[in-house]
């Protein structure tokens, strides 16, 4: 029992004044448990609502045939009780009772004790959770404004109607996340708060996780999560440090998704059912499959009548006494996008400086002008879902699910992108104005396997016990490697790799990578109360596996020159807990912490040479038939007896075989130097390894949180959460722009703020109607921030340590719905991103050159990065604002509405000398923009429906936030879907 407090409002305002400090602690809203007494805040109205909030409040799931209850009046509950005193005080005075059974509870009719009670039929309470209630803890709606900490919840319908081009788009107006360069790579890479990739913001589905690192060359890097989105149920976004027993390293948040279960397809009371869905686009084009193209006008896009870009899936669920099985498949073919026609003159002045290094120093407009076709963005997917359910008792839950995904999608490197020049000696372009370069698709197929179970007896309010296993494979093709130091799976020296921006780019970049991940995670929740108040424990542990290796053999002959792809292993392992004291009504506390430790092993070992033999060579010229071949001199090795002669010329190693054998040639010109022309070179014969790197580490990072709440609507509440984010693979092996290791990587260390206040109310107005709001203030302070650091005294590129990273600003989440109208809006403005680092800027200042290059007053802390840092690409939007206005019209059949999307320029213009120092990782700059959606959804009969979208509804020409390719995203597409449920 709580003890009681005689003045718990101005109590609470006081102390929310006099403790906003650091020492708060905060509390985490969960499902009730059946046999705990605890508080319950269910408002008196209409009793279908009230039997809804019960739902989520009890973690229940309330399947209600709204002619049952239509009409009557709840008192609701407002006291602490178990879940049964609970649900008999939300009946009470109903007409309408309730029973438990071996399946769950089943409410009905009261007994007739007074003339004129009239017997209805029955209405059950199932052990399985609805959308607003997932058994596996997925978050709701309503959870966004319940729940301290900051979330955003997408439900099924909002994923359907803003599906968009990309896989990111499904992420398009939900505040503080944005997705790194969406249009380059068909995948998701999540940013939060401005911390993105490396395990920072995993993506969870089913309880498993899936995630490829990609170099993208003088751009950066991303973690990229493959998904489909057309079977995605419903995702839930949790931001900072989480004490979740699966989110360990996830330092700035956690996507979890759900894939589509049993509610989605039938209807309350159906045994068996069809969901069939399909549609069709326009403003794409078919790819052409030749490497140098000429992006195509507007004139070329297609029409809704000429349906080349389309999706289509089809849904079975069944389900049974105790069962429930889903199966679905899904197929998706998009081609190129056209870029909008209005405001492509903004960017015309938006260059960066290219620094000798390839990046391009063009702007977006330069690259693709009003109106043209974007290259390289093409989708074919296909996907599957398995998954079947088993509920033997009230009790207990157990789930098996597979997910299959296998996709061909455009991809270019960014340094790739641009208009060609001029012709050439050894290059003829047939519209050198016009060509550009589109890649061989990228090939993504993956398996992802999770069991998951959760057992909650409802007489051990002690026991609430969820737990999962699961595994992920990967096998993938993409042209996304780094020419100097890719495998060629053939004996070329490394003077002699191919042109990667020509014809042969494909042995240069390709990356043929499996990745095996699994891992295991168990929490528990008890409950208790006692004379201080209500007590609440959760506790849980983790652990994963992951495995990364080439799919293909790596020659000898490429280790010895260090050419590899990344090979490895990482491990990770982490125990949670936290206590939550509720000694009243209005406060809660929460202390609590996470212990995690790592180890990687990297299978790639520097090689060198250990032994060598001189070698004098010279050059020729060959020629055929008296004609000069196209080319420049060609090295000549001379025979055994070291004369040089046409057959030693012939039999010079070139390109994994001989001269004789790439070059059709009768005759040569030999180098015109005479004596002079000679050279000695060291030719290896025996080599050398150092020891493989091996990395471990370990750390706690405690947890605290305070909730006043103010009513029972609405409250304040202080979080600090502290975050340990362990080096990832990528960050801690050979390979792609990484061939010189450090040798102490330190884990980063997040210390995150989150202050908010949250106001939920129903009925305000009028009945029916829900009212939301919720501000919050946010810090992200990364002590040892991992990032790609360059050092001019030998011009080599690092992974290593900054000293720290920070991250700050404002959030803004509020909707009012009145059933025939409903607002959401949203805003986010960030503060400042900022990196410090004592030892870069000092080697800046000291560079030799550093006056000539103004880099002489480099400051220790910058905005955003230092010149080739990840982060430069990561720079959020200053300020957000994204607003959704929409109306229900004729009895709710009709559901139209208009979206705006409106994004800044960056938080940082970084282009300062110390920003842009070893001209990579270069900021694009994007513009303000603000694009609006337009939709209609039409309900034919409560299994047919009818939806048109229109996207980008003013054809704006804009780049997307935090796009590290210069591609502009699509113009104006019209979308037409048609569902139908059987």
């Amino acid at each position: 029992m709580k003890r009681p407090c005689p003045s718990p409002r101005p109590l609470a305002i006081a102390l929310c004044l006099a403790l906003a400090t650091p020492c708060l602690l905060p509390a985490a809203a969960h499902a009730q448990d059946a046999a705990a007494a605890v508080r319950w805040q269910i408002p008196a109205g209409p009793l279908d609502q009230a039997l809804t909030t019960f739902g989520q409040q009890s973690g229940l799931s309330i399947a209600t045939d709204a002619r049952l209850t239509r009409g009557r009046h709840s008192s609701g509950a407002q006291a602490s009780l178990n879940t049964e005193a609970a649900l008999a005080q939300l009946l009470a005075g109903t007409g309408l009772s309730f029973q438990r059974d071996a399946s769950g509870v089943v409410l009905q009719a009261a007994p007739a004790t007074d003339a004129g009670v009239r017997q209805i039929g029955t209405l059950r309470v199932a052990g399985q959770a609805s959308e607003g209630a997932s058994p596996w803890g997925l978050a709701d709606a309503d959870a966004v404004y319940r729940d301290s900490g900051s979330r955003v919840h997408l439900d099924h319908q909002q994923l359907e109607r803003f599906r968009g081009q990309s896989i990111g788009d499904v992420l398009a107006g939900a505040v503080g996340v944005h997705t790194g360069d969406v249009r380059n790579g068909g995948a998701l890479d999540v940013n939060i708060r401005g911390l993105q990739g490396q395990n920072r913001v995993p993506v969870i589905i089913d309880g498993g996780q899936q995630a490829i690192d990609v170099y993208r060359g003088y751009a950066g890097v991303q973690q990229r999560s493959y998904l489909d989105p057309d079977l995605i149920s419903a995702i839930s976004i949790e931001k900072g440090p989480s004490l979740a027993a699966n989110a360990a390293s996830a330092i700035g948040g956690v996507v979890y998704m759900e894939t589509l279960n049993v509610d989605d397809i039938l209807d309350e009371g159906e045994a068996w059912g069809l969901r069939v869905r399909g549609g069709v686009a326009d403003n794409s084009i078919d790819r052409t499959r030749t490497f140098k193209q000429i992006a195509r006008g507007s004139d070329n896009r297609n029409s809704l009548r000429d349906p080349r870009d389309w999706n289509g899936s089809v849904a079975f669920a069944q389900r049974g006494e105790d069962w429930q099985l889903v199966a679905a498949y899904a197929r998706r073919r998009q081609g190129n996008y056209f870029a909008g026609s209005n405001g492509a003159h903004r960017y015309d002045d938006q260059h960066l400086s290219s620094g000798g290094t390839g990046m391009s120093s063009q702007a977006v407009s330069d690259m693709y002008h009003s109106g043209d076709e974007v290259l390289n963005t093409h989708t074919d997917n296909e996907s599957a879902l398995l998954k079947f359910t088993w509920t033997p008792n009230p009790d207990q839950r157990l789930e098996l699910s597979h997910r299959y995904f296998n996709s061909s999608f455009g991809e270019i490197m960014p340094s790739a992108i641009g208009r060609v020049g001029e012709s050439n000696e050894w290059v003829t372009y047939v519209d050198k104005a016009n060509t550009m370069f589109q890649f061989e698709p990228g090939k993504m197929r993956l398996n992802a396997t999770s069991l998951r179970h959760r057992y909650r007896p409802e007489a051990h309010p002690w026991l609430d016990l969820s737990s999962t296993l699961w595994f992920t494979t990967a096998t993938s093709r993409m042209f996304n490697s780094n020419i100097a130091n890719t495998p060629l799976f053939k004996d070329v020296p490394n003077d002699q790799m191919p042109d990667t921006l020509g014809e042969t780019y494909g042995p240069g970049l390709q990356s043929d990578v499996k990745t095996r991940r699994w891992g295991v995670d168990s929490s528990n929740t008890t409950r208790f109360s006692n004379s201080l108040g209500d007590w609440t424990l959760r506790y849980g542990a983790a652990f994963q596996h992951e495995d990364t290796a080439p799919n293909s053999p790596v020659l000898p002959v490429d280790y010895n020159n260090n050419r590899y792809l990344r090979s490895g292993t990482r491990r990770e392992a982490s125990v949670v807990a936290s206590l939550q004291w509720q000694p009243w009504d209005w406060l809660s506390l929460t202390a609590g912490g996470r212990f995690i430790d790592y180890r990687t092993r990297d299978r790639n070992r520097v090689a060198f040479v250990s032994e060598s033999r001189d070698l004098r060579y010279t050059f020729a010229r060959l020629s055929k038939g008296g004609q000069l071949l196209p080319g420049w001199y060609k090295e000549w090795y001379p025979d055994a007896q070291g004369n040089y002669t046409y057959d030693s010329l012939r039999a010079t190693p070139y390109g994994g075989s001989t001269l004789g054998q790439s070059y059709d040639f009768d005759g040569f010109i030999p180098d015109p130097r005479g004596a002079n022309g000679f050279y000695t070179k060291q030719i290896p014969t025996a080599w050398g390894y150092k020891p493989a790197i091996r990395r471990s580490g370990h750390g706690f990072a405690p947890y605290a949180e305070a909730r006043f709440n103010l009513d029972q609507d609405m409250f304040f509440y202080v979080k600090y959460a502290q975050g340990w984010k362990m080096p990832s693979l990528f960050e801690s092996t050979l390979g792609n722009s990484t061939s010189a290791p450090v040798a102490d990587l330190k884990p980063e260390k997040n210390r995150s703020w989150d202050i908010g206040f949250s106001l939920l109310k129903q009925d305000l107005w009028r009945d029916g109607d829900r009212l939301a709001f919720k501000v919050a203030w946010f810090k992200n302070d990364i002590d040892n921030a991992i990032t790609r650091r360059f050092d001019s005294s030998n011009w080599a590129f690092y992974v290593d340590n900054v000293d720290n990273y920070t991250v700050s600003g404002y959030e803004l989440q509020s909707g009012y719905d009145a059933g025939i109208a409903y607002l959401d809006l949203s805003a986010s403005y960030y503060q400042r991103a900022r990196t410090c680092d004592a030892a870069t800027a000092k080697r800046l200042r000291e560079d030799p050159y550093a006056k000539w290059s103004k880099l002489d007053t480099t400051p220790d802390c910058v905005d955003g990065g230092f010149g080739t840092s990840f982060v430069n690409a990561q720079n959020p939007p200053k300020y957000s604002i994204h607003g959704t206005l929409g109306f229900r019209l004729f009895d709710k059949r009709l559901d139209t509405g208009i979206r705006r999307t409106y994004n800044s320029g960056p938080t940082h213009e970084l282009d300062k000398p110390w920003n842009t120092t070893g001209s990579t990782g270069l900021q694009n700059i994007y513009l303000p923009t603000a694009i609006y959606d337009f939709y209609a959804r039409w309900q034919f009969t409560p299994k047919a429906e009818v939806e048109l979208v229109v996207s980008n509804l003013r054809n704006t020409y804009y780049m997307d936030t935090l796009a590290m390719s210069l591609m502009p995203g699509p113009g104006r597409t019209t979308r037409l879907n048609f569902t139908a449920r059987f």
